[in-house]
């Protein structure tokens, strides 16, 4: 009898200290723990990029470059005639395909990659 008290009381004990959650709470704990929910959703994610990544084949493309030189002879024959120059260039390219199939195939597929992803 007074073993069962003290086994009543420690049940109690420890289930006080047990956090109280919910069926909710649970449920986004499962989810966010879910190995296949999360590789689901990345895949979604994925899925998702691929609209944006074609379109950006189809817009014109700017790149830039720059660079510098910069020279300095010394001679000591004579006068000790010294020289310095320098000189910079600069590139701008803006590239704009008039019309290629292959990325207008990319883009049409990925609408329908898109669709898939959301079905």
């Amino acid at each position: 009898m007074r073993i069962g008290r003290v086994a009543a009381l420690l049940t109690l004990a420890c289930a006080a200290n047990a956090s109280a959650q919910d069926l909710m709470q649970a449920w986004r704990a499962g989810l966010s723990n879910d190995p296949q929910f999360a590789a689901a959703r990345a895949a979604y994610r994925a899925g998702q990029e691929k609209l944006p990544q074609a379109r950006a084949g189809l817009l014109p493309a700017l790149s830039g470059e720059a660079g510098g030189l910069y020279n300095e002879s010394r001679t000591t024959h004579g006068l000790g005639v010294s020289h310095s120059g320098g000189r910079g260039t600069w590139d701008l390219v803006l590239t704009q395909p008039l019309f290629d199939w292959s990325r207008w195939q990319r883009f049409e597929q990925s609408k329908l990659v898109v669709a898939d992803v959301e079905v």
